[in-house]
Formats: C-alpha cells, sequence, structure tokens
C-alpha cells in the first residue's frame, strides 16, 4: 500500500507479530479484519466481506463482527483449527494523542479456549507440547487451561511417545519449527491428525531455558518438588508449553498453581489401534461417545466426574495396589446405596 493511514500501519505493525492469527483488530464497537485476514474470516463466518477505500486503485478487504456478540464468531473460526488474536483498544480514545493504542490481550486457538460453553464439559481440552530428552526418550507437557491442569512426563522411545498422545488426545500440539519438530510431525500425523500442530523456535525446547522458567513462573528455587528436576525432556517440554501460554494468555494464569510429573509405566500401553478397535472412547461406527465403553460406564454427575472417569478409561491402571484402593472405593459406594443417593444429591 503506497499511502497508508496510521491505524492502518498500527495494524499491519501488530499483524507482524501474529503472522499466523486471524487478527481481531478493534475498533470502536466492532473488531475488524483486513487483507487476508478478512477474507477467511467473511469465507468461514458467512459475513459480507467489503474494503476499504472502495474504488481506489488499492482497495483492502475488510469485514467486521461486533465487540459485544463476537465469542460465537471467534469459536467458530477455532472450530475451524485457525487461532484468533483478541487487540484490544488499551486506552481511552478521548484521552489517546493521536491513534489509540492497542494491543493484543490475548490468543485463542484449538488449545487455548476459555469460552467453556463452547468445549465438551466431560471431555478436556488440552495444549500439549513434545520435547527431546536423553538418548531416545521425549518430554511431554500437557496443559488445560480451563482447569488449570499441568502436567509432564517422560517417556522412553517414540511409541510410548504415540500412546500417551493418543490417551491424552490434544486439540493442540507444539513442537520446533525445524529438524526433529518437522520429522516428529510426520511421524504423529496419524495420531495428530485432528488436531492444531503450532511451530515453534527451537530455544522454546531449551531445558535450561524451561527449567529456569518453570521456577521463576511457580517461585521456587529448584524442580524437586515437582518430581522433574531430573528429566530434562519433560522439563524442555513442560517449558515450551509456559511459554506459549505467557505469550498468549499475557498475565490471565493465576489458575495454574502447580506442575504434576507422572510416569507412563504407572497405565498400560494402549496404542491408537487398540483403542480405537476397542471402542474405549469412540465407536468404529461413527466415532461417536454413544455405544463406546465410556459412553456406557459415564453416569458422573458433574463435568469433573466426567473428565475424570475419561481419564481412567483412557489410562488403565497397571499397579495392583491402586487398583484395590480402586475397587474399594466403589464397593463403599455400589454397598451403600442411601450415601451414594447423598452423594449424587449434593453433586
Amino acid at each position: 500500500m503506497s499511502q497508508q493511514t496510521p491505524m492502518m500501519r498500527q495494524y499491519l505493525e501488530i499483524k507482524s507479530e501474529y503472522p499466523d492469527a486471524i487478527l481481531f483488530f478493534r475498533l470502536g464497537d466492532f473488531y475488524e479484519m483486513f487483507m487476508e485476514d478478512a477474507v477467511t474470516a467473511s469465507r468461514i463466518l458467512d459475513i459480507t466481506l467489503t474494503s476499504r477505500n472502495k474504488g481506489a486503485e488499492e482497495e483492502v478487504p475488510l469485514c467486521g463482527v461486533p465487540y459485544h456478540s463476537c465469542q460465537p464468531y471467534i469459536n467458530k473460526l477455532v472450530a475451524h483449527g485457525y487461532k484468533v488474536a483478541i487487540c484490544e483498544q488499551v486506552e481511552d480514545p478521548r484521552a489517546a494523542k493521536g491513534i489509540v493504542r492497542r494491543e493484543v490481550v490475548r490468543v485463542v486457538s484449538p488449545g487455548l479456549v476459555v469460552d467453556t460453553d463452547s468445549l465438551l464439559p466431560k471431555e478436556n481440552n488440552y495444549l500439549a507440547a513434545v520435547a527431546p530428552g536423553d538418548d531416545d526418550s521425549w518430554g511431554l507437557a500437557y496443559v488445560d487451561i480451563t482447569t488449570g491442569e499441568f502436567r509432564t512426563t517422560q517417556v522412553d522411545d517414540g511409541a510410548s511417545l504415540r500412546a500417551e498422545l493418543a490417551s491424552i488426545q490434544p486439540r493442540e500440539l507444539v513442537l520446533a519449527d525445524e529438524d526433529w519438530g518437522e520429522e516428529l510431525q510426520r511421524q504423529l500425523k496419524d495420531v495428530t491428525g485432528g488436531c492444531l500442530v503450532s511451530p515453534r523456535p527451537l530455544w522454546f525446547f531449551d531445558p535450561q531455558r524451561a527449567r529456569e522458567e518453570l521456577c521463576g513462573f511457580f517461585s521456587v528455587e529448584s524442580l524437586d518438588a515437582f518430581g522433574c528436576a531430573r528429566l530434562p525432556g519433560a522439563i524442555a517440554a513442560a517449558g515450551a508449553v509456559l511459554q506459549v501460554l505467557i505469550e498468549t494468555q499475557k498475565e490471565n494464569l493465576p489458575h495454574i498453581e502447580t506442575l504434576s510429573t507422572y510416569s507412563s509405566s504407572e497405565f498400560m500401553v494402549l496404542d491408537e489401534a487398540t483403542r480405537r478397535n476397542l471402542e474405549l472412547t469412540a465407536t468404529l461406527y461413527d466415532g461417536s461417545r454413544k455405544g463406546s465403553l465410556l459412553g456406557v460406564l459415564d453416569r458422573t454427575m458433574t463435568a469433573m466426574g466426567g473428565r475424570k472417569l475419561r481419564k481412567w478409561v483412557n489410562q488403565p491402571l497397571l499397579d495392583i495396589e491402586r487398583i484395590r484402593l480402586r475397587q474399594q472405593a466403589i464397593a463403599s459406594l455400589v454397598a451403600d446405596g442411601l450415601a451414594r443417593n447423598d452423594l449424587r444429591v449434593a453433586l
């Protein structure tokens, strides 16, 4: 554009920082989208595509949605696999000297949805990251920002990594944008086919940087209390997840209170084909929950209980003592109908 207005220069500067997202640019009571973002959004959202400088030599494609009813539009774009960067006016237009200052306040993507009305209440919505560890091992970390759950682990090989990803079924996967990240993306294609892959620079996955970031975020001297201090892959993956959260959610992370480390050896390893054939959470016929093992078992009263049961089905225990403890707890409720009914009413 040969003659850019101050507002368009501001837009282009902010857009350059979020090239992989559709930028919702706040103008008064609307979020406006320009250029390729406008073309894409108008097609998916079925809204009118118009242009700035209409009739001029260099028209700029434009579309917009109302600020007060933007959430359904954001949800629809995210459901189609797009990221949305929300750019707000961060000063009073009446007090502004010149153009109003604007900045991106959060980024919404398939793994970072905060509008719970758009999510299935009995399923987690995970953003995951994978990083190389020692030898052939891999680190895997994932977070659900709606519940605050933040977990990490380190597995021995690629087969174990595939099984873990099949178990947690992330909506978005963070990988390096070169070398091992591209190769891993090819290897994981059948496991992660339904999720958005978000490439990040190699420095995201540096274990030392990750260790420092995690210690700083949780205000601790070391990661010993989290159980991952000697697992460089797990630390690197958790650090990558945290870095994405800081970049996209800014300061809105008070509910991420701890990091839990677990070992995949605690659970039975089930690859994607086995899970599919056993119809654990979805049927072979149409992929629906109804008719699957989970669909038959689930009589939970709350979303939290539904997510817990789904996790139990996806990660069968191997430790006999933990299995017995779970059986005893269930047997107690089965035997005491009054207590069970009181509990269901309370929930």
